[in-house]
Order: C-alpha cells, then sequence, then structure tokens
C-alpha cells in the first residue's frame, strides 16, 4: 500500500480509502467464488484496515530501504583503500631510493651549509645536554641521545629550506627554479630521516634474532615490508647454507683398517670389577667452580680418604700384600697432609657477585638504585672476606660496570691514590654518595 501524504486532510484521506475500497468490491464481483465465499472480500478488506500504518511510520518496500537507514547501518564490510593522485615518476623514482639507501653523508653537508640556521630560527637547531646532567649520564645513552639529534637536525634543516621557500613566495619573489630546488632539498632531508628510522626499526627487530637471520636480512632493502618482500626465502637460504656448512664441518674421517686384519675389531665388552673394587672416588671427576682445577692439598684429603676406606674394606687373607701397600701409602699421604697448610677454598668463587648497577632506569629513583646495590656490595664484600681498600676499589669498579668506571674516573678527587693515610675505597664511596 502507498504511504499515507502527510499534506493531505482527512476529509481526502477518507475518499482515497473509499475509491480504493470500491475497486476492490468491483474485482470481488467478478469472481465467481464471491456468491459461494462472499465473506473472502471482508477478510481481505479487515486484513488490509489492520495492516495500516500509523501517520508518522513510513511504510518500507520489499528490497528497498530508505537512504537513511542504509546510512544507518554502515558499510557492508571493510572499505577499499582510497589512494590519492599519483605525482610526476620522475620525483617517486628519485625519493624511493633516497628513502631505501639514505642521502649520504657528504649531500647532507651540502644542504646543511646551503640553508644556515636563520638567525631569528634558532630552534632550528636541536637543544644540547646540560653538563651537569650529561656527567651522569652512561656512554650508551649518550650515544642514543646524540642519534636523536642528529635527527632533529635534520627536521630543523626542512624547517629552513621550506621557511626560506615560503619567504620568498610572501615577497613576491617567484622564482619556479629556485622554488623548486629548496622544495626538492627539504624532501631529500625529509627521505634521510625516513631511512634512518627504517634503519632503526631493523636494529631493535633483530636485537634477540639469531646470526643467521641477522647476516641474512640486515642489507635488505624496505618496500612494503620492512626486511623486503624476499625475506622469507633469503632467510630459509641462509638456514640451508649453515645447515649444509655444519654437516661437512661435522663428518667424520672413514676409519682406517690394517692391511693384515681387513675386518675391524670388535668392541670387547667392559669386564666386571672383582674384589673389594669399589671405583675412583665422584670428586676426582669433577672441576673447582670456575673451571679451576682442585687444590693439591684437597686432591691429598681424597687419596688419603680412599685408601683408608680400602684399608678397612679389604679383610680377605689373599690381599694381605695389597692391604699392606695401602696402609703404607696412606700413612705417607697423612704425612704430607700434617706437613702443609690447611686448604681453605676462596670464597670470591664460589659467592655470585651482587648483579651489575643499573643505569638505565629513571633518573628520578637513581639514588635509591645505588643504596641498595651499595648495601649488597658491602655483603658480598664481608661473606668473601674481600680485605684491604685497594681490593675493595677494584672489586666495585669490576663490579659496577664500565659506567660507573666512566663517573668515578670523571669526578674530581674520586679516584685517588693510595697510602697509608688515605682509604681508597671509602674515599669512592663518599664521591659516589655524594
Amino acid at each position: 500500500m502507498p504511504k499515507r501524504r502527510t499534506e493531505e486532510s482527512e476529509e481526502d484521506y477518507l475518499k482515497r480509502k473509499m475509491k480504493r475500497y470500491k475497486k476492490k468490491l468491483e474485482e470481488l464481483s467478478m469472481k465467481d467464488a464471491v456468491e459461494e465465499q462472499p465473506h473472502v472480500a471482508e477478510k481481505e478488506i479487515v486484513a488490509e484496515e489492520d495492516n495500516e500504518l500509523p501517520e508518522d511510520n513510513v511504510l518500507i518496500e520489499d528490497n528497498q530501504l530508505p537512504e537513511e537507514f542504509l546510512l544507518a547501518l554502515g558499510s557492508e564490510g571493510a572499505e577499499k583503500e582510497v589512494r590519492g593522485d599519483e605525482i610526476r615518476p620522475e620525483l617517486a623514482n628519485r625519493w624511493i631510493k633516497l628513502m631505501s639507501n639514505g642521502l649520504g653523508k657528504d649531500a647532507q653537508e651540502a644542504i646543511f651549509k646551503k640553508y644556515p640556521t636563520p638567525s631569528n630560527f634558532d630552534s632550528a637547531e636541536a637543544p644540547k645536554i646540560n653538563p651537569e646532567i650529561l656527567a651522569s649520564l652512561s656512554q650508551r645513552t649518550v650515544k642514543r641521545d646524540m642519534r636523536i639529534v642528529h635527527r632533529q637536525n635534520l627536521t630543523g634543516k626542512v624547517m629552513c629550506a621550506l621557511g626560506k621557500t615560503l619567504t620568498s613566495i610572501l615577497k613576491g619573489d617567484i622564482n619556479s627554479k629556485l622554488i623548486i630546488e629548496q622544495v626538492n632539498d627539504a624532501a631529500k632531508l625529509c627521505a634521510e630521516i625516513y631511512y634512518q628510522d627504517s634503519s632503526s626499526r631493523k636494529f631493535f627487530a633483530l636485537a634477540g634474532a639469531d646470526q643467521t637471520i641477522k647476516d641474512a636480512v640486515r642489507d635488505s632493502k624496505p618496500d612494503k615490508f620492512l626486511f623486503g618482500m624476499n625475506c622469507a626465502e633469503n632467510i630459509k637460504a641462509a638456514q640451508a647454507i649453515k645447515k649444509t656448512g655444519s654437516q661437512i664441518k661435522a663428518a667424520d674421517p672413514t676409519p682406517q683398517h690394517s692391511a693384515t686384519n681387513t675386518k675391524p675389531s670388535k668392541q670387547q665388552p667392559t669386564r666386571k670389577k672383582q674384589g673389594n673394587w669399589r671405583g675412583p672416588p665422584q670428586q676426582f671427576h669433577q672441576r673447582a667452580r670456575g673451571g679451576h682445577r682442585p687444590h693439591p692439598t684437597r686432591n691429598f684429603e681424597i687419596v688419603t680418604k680412599a685408601l683408608y676406606d680400602s684399608v678397612t674394606t679389604c679383610k680377605s687373607d689373599s690381599d694381605k700384600e695389597l692391604r699392606i701397600i695401602m696402609i703404607e701409602l696412606h700413612l705417607r699421604c697423612v704425612t704430607v697432609l700434617t706437613s702443609r697448610p690447611k686448604y681453605t677454598p676462596n670464597m670470591a668463587n664460589l659467592l655470585p657477585p651482587p648483579e651489575k648497577l643499573d643505569f638505565e632506569g629513571d633518573n628520578a629513583t637513581i639514588a635509591l638504585r645505588w643504596e641498595r646495590w651499595k648495601r649488597s656490595l658491602q655483603i658480598y664484600l664481608d661473606a668473601t672476606e674481600i680485605k684491604g681498600a685497594e681490593k675493595k676499589r677494584a672489586t666495585l669498579l669490576l663490579l659496577g660496570g664500565s659506567e660507573l668506571q666512566e663517573i668515578i674516573y670523571n669526578v674530581p678527587g674520586a679516584y685517588v691514590d693510595a697510602s697509608e693515610s688515605n682509604d681508597v675505597f671509602k674515599i669512592a664511596i663518599e664521591k659516589l654518595d655524594g
């Protein structure tokens, strides 16, 4: 049914309905079924009246929705990526090469000289770190800051080139060739920034990767992907080369047999030990902590105990001579042990050192981290029985790492020569606390 017109009056609306009903009755009267079932037309008319929509509603026809409903439902799926108009191929080709290979040091210096910093625009140059803060930074942090400073300077030169161009245009001095050159220089610097950011992303992405993968994809040129479209093929090829090389290196030579005996000799079965054989003590197969061999005195202690155990277990008459020899050897070992100083292990090789002092965290909590690490260091010095101010200072420098060494060597009065009146360890700690 057509929707009701909101502009028509109530009288016109009723007349239109009556006309429609009359037309319906005429159609039904022409059918034979009207005489047999006179109530059919009445039912259809009642059904149409029941389906009549209120005045404020809009009747929706099949397979057709109003535009406002379609907007409310939204799009049917993911929208297609919208691309802008193409740029000149001369520009695209040049910029793509710069973004993949970089601008180069000489070209950067030439552009830097071409656009000096304006006298009223000092912000084009990256700000420097305060000397007070610089003295407390690690060498690694300083290097990372230098890379960021270089990127800031590149951005500043881009603004200098664009500023020079806009200034010429605003003055009315329009030189098309000069404007193209200046804008292109700015684009070159932007391409260099893009290249450096891609290199940084490669470095962090490969930080925990296998060396084989690093060598395979480090020099790849980015396109749609950071490591190029052929990244998977390069990795597979590198792994295959590594596997082949390891197989060649690990190949065992063919065993050579004598001319008289062409058949390889079979391995003789291990004979079971008879009598009182107990095997060598387990301590003989162990190394001391840190890869050093056991102390000679400790070896004598092990041999003496083994001989004593063998003597006490050897009681049969057939082993009488062997028992006498063992007793004699045992007495000699006891004599050697009593004449040598007692073995005392080096505790510094047995106890784990404290963790390295963290300089990469928040600068606001560096004082708290230093106090905790200093406490751990003192506990380690007491547990390992390290005596002497010079040994303590050497342990401090060794366990503190290169960052702590840089601070001690650069802070005036922190590293002094040892003397009877100077406690070099205490002086270093006081300078670090201050």
